[in-house]
């Protein structure tokens, strides 16, 4: 079972996850410490707890897609009772230590199983408009660290950035759904058809254009508090805007493009709380 665990899961996305969460911690409070620890290592059991349940909840239909029919439960090399102490004990650690930080980092916790693996993962099934719910869960975890860091939930700072992840995310996996559409359909998946199949392209440059206009927003709210690293990030939302409302996100080299520009974007965040910190 041990060796499995890296295909169940899926260390870039719970890395991303974790860095989310570093991300929303460091705005608010740009200092390190015990409650710093439970936050990183609670979003990053998170994210392995719910992805692998995720995988659970979809082995019939992994099995029919090539991009996924490797994966441990879809190819039978890991039981379902196997994942499921897995999932049990990622899933309940992870409650422990962000319990540990305060009631808000829990509640973020439970909205996450509940929209991603309650709400999302059979909407999968139904429609493929159910990225615009399953974005929401996956936009969480700058919340979560906003909140184990003691955060007000409702605040527009860290709304708008969790609302830039969201906005990154819908594009992000609608070219992923494009690249691997015929898989969708051999596997009874909904894919999008008619008129709104001819115009996803224009759709997803416009997601893409306020994906930018979202980065623009962050320093104007105050959380990048360095002058040069907000210029910066106006000059990153500026050009993904552009780029996005000029199609030049299409295509392999496009969507790795789009993943490495959150990845920058993190970093910057991550840069300016360092500076505040020293």
């Amino acid at each position: 079972m041990i060796r499995e665990i890296p295909a169940l899961v899926r260390p870039r996305l719970c890395g991303l996850a974790a860095v989310a969460a570093l991300a929303g911690y460091v705005c608010f409070k740009p200092a390190a410490g015990f409650d710093l620890a439970c936050t990183l290592v609670g979003a990053l059991l998170l994210a392995a707890g719910s992805g692998a349940l995720n995988q659970l909840q979809e082995r019939s239909t992994d099995r029919l897609m090539a991009r996924t029919a490797s994966r441990p439960l879809a190819s039978g090399r890991l039981s379902a009772p196997g994942a499921m102490i897995f999932i049990v004990s990622c899933l309940g650690a992870s409650l422990a230590l962000l319990a540990l930080t305060g009631a808000g980092a829990v509640a973020v916790w439970a909205v996450v199983l509940l929209v991603y693996n309650g709400l999302y993962t059979p909407l999968k099934r139904r429609t493929p408009f159910a990225i615009l719910i399953g974005g929401v869960a996956g936009a969480m975890p700058p919340l979560l660290g906003w909140c184990a860091a003691g955060g007000d939930p409702a605040d527009c700072r860290i709304l708008a950035l969790a609302g830039m992840l969201y906005l990154w995310q819908v594009p992000h996996f609608w070219i992923l759904a494009q690249r691997h559409e015929e898989e969708y359909r051999a596997a009874g998946l909904p894919v999008f058809t008619g008129r709104f199949h001819s115009r996803s392209g224009f759709a997803v440059s416009i997601w893409l254009a306020c994906y930018g206009l979202s980065v623009l927003l962050l320093p104007a709210l105050g959380l990048v508090a360095t002058p040069w690293l907000g210029f910066v990030l106006v000059a990153a939302g500026a050009g993904v805007m552009s780029v996005g409302l000029f199609g030049g996100f299409r295509g392999c080299r496009g969507f790795h493009i789009l993943n490495a520009s959150l990845v920058f974007l993190f970093i910057v965040l991550a840069a300016d709380a360092t500076i505040r910190l020293v």
